[in-house]
């Protein structure tokens, strides 16, 4: 006659026995619960929500505000823009001349 194997729980089962007796663990066990259970829901956070996208625009705009300011910038202040009276070199009140008969 042998020593009779005791059954091994499965780890769902484990894990239902250890979540409902949190008190009786250990803290290694604890401290590696708490993280599995944070870590899982930051984790479906993270792909159900829009948080991916907020990160790839917020890149996005980095990337562009980067090479905004790696680039000189001519402000069209009022001080600099040309007023609507100033002569443009084009009139188009003159007759046309003949320049164009070669």
């Amino acid at each position: 006659m042998g020593i009779p194997v005791k059954e091994k729980p499965s780890n769902l089962k484990r894990f239902i026995h250890d979540c409902t007796n949190i008190k009786n663990l250990p803290k290694g066990k604890l401290f590696g619960l708490t993280g599995l259970l944070m870590y899982s829901s930051y984790s479906v956070y993270y792909w159900f929500s829009d948080y991916r996208q907020y990160i790839k625009s917020n890149l996005i705009i980095r990337e562009v505000e980067v090479l905004r300011g790696s680039q000189p910038v001519i402000e069209n202040t009022p001080l600099h823009a040309r007023k609507p009276w100033q002569q443009y070199g084009l009139d188009f009140n003159k007759p046309k001349s003949d320049e164009t008969q070669d």
